[in-house]
């Protein structure tokens, strides 16, 4: 089954990072056509973590990577992008039992923020624009130091609500898209 993060944070970092960040192509390899192609070894199936863990994994190294970040100056809608997304994950958790019910609740609570929630989109498209690829940097940093105390949590609860509400995920993943940062 596909895994999906329908958070409109991580819509937001991914978007800044895949559409502001220029990234350099490491050069191609010449292929020699008399020797067979080199293969990766496929990960051994004992001792490989599950996703949870590997996402747990991610979520700890971004801890790590972002405690000595300064968010004085992060943009307000990085910041008030923390508050929504602990508040989704507290709905998510609360109505993990009833897929219907969560998103019911998930989806009134976008209904209700809508206003904001556009605001932040328009604010991070804006800015993605303007600024300069230093400041795109800067900004994921402080987006991911911002992020990084509710990251785990985060993901946690989006992997089990995603495992146990496949279609309820999918839907709500389409209404949070509408939220993240255009390429």
């Amino acid at each position: 089954m596909k895994k999906c993060l329908n958070l409109m944070g991580l819509l937001l970092i991914i978007g800044l990072v895949a559409a502001g960040c220029k990234k350099k192509e490491a050069p191609l390899e010449a292929v020699n056509p008399q020797e067979p192609a080199k293969t990766e070894p496929a990960p051994a199936a004992l001792g490989t973590p599950s996703a949870e863990q590997q996402a747990l994994n991610a979520a700890k190294a971004m801890a790590d990577a972002s405690k000595n970040v300064n968010t004085s100056d992060a943009p307000d809608y990085l910041k008030k992008m923390v508050v929504h997304i602990t508040s989704l994950n507290k709905l998510t958790r609360e109505n993990l039992t009833d897929c219907g019910k969560a998103e019911s609740q998930i989806s009134k609570y976008v209904e209700t923020n809508k206003g904001e929630l556009e605001t932040m989109a328009k604010a991070a498209d804006e800015a993605k624009k303007k600024a300069s690829e230093p400041d795109k940097m800067k900004w994921v940093q402080q987006a991911m130091a911002l992020m990084s105390p509710i990251m785990a949590d985060t993901m946690k609860i989006q992997m089990e609500f995603t495992q146990k509400c496949p279609q309820q995920a999918k839907n709500i993943n389409e209404v949070m898209s509408k939220y993240s940062v255009k390429n």
